[in-house]
């Protein structure tokens, strides 16, 4: 009887501490250092963009420097996607979320940062902010 129990004892440690592991979400990675902060507040978060990116600057250096802060980049298509209104068929889509102050949400709560830049003429258009708060 006593083989059973410390064999099954094992067994159970593993489930118990791969559960545990497996509910843990991973903190988002860090920006590189001097990257632009993230604010919540979207026209206070696209006034910092505008420091960064100017209306009529090349798209491919639009992407970088975004990129350059931590941002993810790609070029879409606005006919397939449900994102804000765009006067032009192709955006630049910029994305990067922002670390939680509070540990105990980490996981559960994510502030991301979408920031959609119209193209024309492959130059930068207009730019638009949004802040997408989530939950598990």
């Amino acid at each position: 009887m006593q083989s059973r129990t410390m064999k099954t004892g094992p067994v159970i440690f593993s489930i118990i501490a791969i559960g545990i592991v497996g509910c843990r979400t991973p903190q988002p990675p860090s920006a590189p250092a001097g990257s632009m902060p993230l604010y919540l507040d979207e026209a206070r978060m696209q006034a910092e963009i505008l420091k960064h990116i100017q209306v009529g600057m090349p798209v491919s250096d639009a992407k970088k420097v975004m990129e350059r802060h931590g941002f993810e980049c790609r070029v879409d298509e606005a006919s397939k996607s449900f994102t804000p209104y765009f006067d032009t068929p192709t955006y630049l889509r910029c994305a990067r979320i922002r670390p939680q102050d509070n540990p105990t949400h980490q996981g559960i709560v994510l502030d991301e940062i979408i920031v959609h830049m119209s193209i024309e003429a492959g130059k930068i258009k207009a730019i638009n902010v949004l802040h997408m708060n989530t939950s598990m």
